[in-house]
């Protein structure tokens, strides 16, 4: 059977195969949680999940046969896999980060960027952080604990660079 919807959670749930379109054309075909963790493009990996993905700009500082490393004024530099792709030194691309792999700290860490908490949005088993950015971006972090942060409150927030995709397009 072929089921048509716009709605994500609906064809992640219900279906066995997934195909994501846009403009008619076909962008990845998979099972659901393959789309989710692979995603083919920026459009298929802001379309599954919610909350959606968060998208940094960085630069590529420094490439390895399976690895580059990227910076930003904002992201302290880190080593990401490159998933057999193939990127140049100074090129300018973005980091994908699902909101559940973001881990908020109320110090600094490894791997991370900071800003201000400016929204809490409490649900029983998960609290949804919007973090603003010192560049004005904003960044939301799902936390599965029970941890309480509070509004203009500074976080660091830190990420498992096997998580993290990256999108050049």
């Amino acid at each position: 059977m072929i089921y048509v919807t716009h709605d994500q959670v609906e064809a992640m749930t219900l279906a066995d195969k997934i195909v994501v379109l846009k403009d008619g054309l076909v962008q990845q075909v998979g099972a659901s949680m393959e789309l989710f963790h692979n995603p083919a493009n920026r459009f298929v990996a802001s379309f599954l999940g919610s909350p959606s993905m968060n998208f940094i700009p960085v630069q590529v500082a420094d490439v390895k046969d399976d690895a580059v490393l990227v910076e930003s004024d904002e992201l302290s530099s880190v080593w990401i896999p490159s998933s057999g792709k193939s990127y140049t030194k100074g090129q300018n691309v973005e980091l994908g980060i699902r909101p559940q792999y973001i881990e908020p700290h109320h110090e600094r860490h490894a791997n991370s960027f900071s800003g201000h908490i400016v929204l809490t949005e409490r649900l029983g088993t998960e609290t949804v952080l919007e973090i603003k950015l010192l560049n004005g971006q904003s960044v939301i972090a799902c936390v599965s604990q029970d941890e309480v942060f509070d509004i203009g409150e500074e976080a660091s927030l830190s990420f498992d660079p096997e998580c993290v995709h990256i999108f050049a397009e």
